[in-house]
């Protein structure tokens, strides 16, 4: 009897592990599959900025909820867990908010400083990709609470695929940076889109 029981489990256990597994290992595929297109629309300066880009969004959104979204997975009360989830997203909406000021008032300067003047023009685009990651963020956690595993595995493939996509019809019409730029944002919002359909769903 006990034997089958943790049979039981290791077979979930690993049903759950392939789940997650072959949606990041299909995401990475995918995102290296398109490397030679995004290479051929767009030039180095392009992906150095997206760079720096892409570095400070991983920063923010480090930043953006305190935190709070791991905390989710902690209480065995459903409620409690809601309530940190609650926390997450109203930080997560306040920070940006405080952001977007710090932006307005020294976005510029800090740029400059760090010898990237171009991504002042990119600046309010960046501030929205982090409060979307904010968001994103909480809303994994609450997912993974619900052992929705299916549904995290797709929205690890939603992001290159649409992203990807996007860059490389940017890439084709002749959008330069601002291709790369909004490419990888729809991603995101796609992304964001599946998660809050996924959430309502589960």
């Amino acid at each position: 009897m006990l034997s089958n029981w943790r049979d039981k489990l290791k077979g979930e256990f690993l049903r759950h592990v392939v789940t997650l597994f072959s949606g990041t290992l299909a995401a990475q595929v995918f995102a290296l599959a398109i490397l030679p297109v995004l290479g051929w629309y767009y030039t180095p300066e392009d992906f150095g900025v997206r760079g720096v880009y892409m570095a400070s969004l991983m920063i923010g959104a480090i930043a953006i909820n305190g935190g709070y979204e791991y905390a989710i997975m902690l209480p065995s009360d459903r409620r409690e867990a809601a309530s940190l989830f609650q926390l997450c997203i109203y930080l997560t909406l306040g920070l940006s908010a405080l952001l977007g000021m710090i932006l307005w008032l020294l976005g510029p300067l800090f740029w400059v400083f760090l010898s990237v003047g171009e991504m002042t023009e990119w600046q309010w685009l960046l501030l929205l990709s982090i409060c979307i990651e904010g968001l994103n963020q909480p809303l994994r956690i609450q997912l993974n609470r619900a052992k929705a595993y299916r549904a995290l595995s797709i929205s690890k493939m939603i992001q290159p695929i649409l992203g990807g996509g996007a860059m490389v019809a940017g890439g084709f019409a002749g959008w330069g940076l601002a291709g790369l730029l909004w490419g990888g944002f729809i991603g995101q919002i796609g992304t964001f889109g599946y998660l809050v359909w996924a959430y309502l769903n589960h």
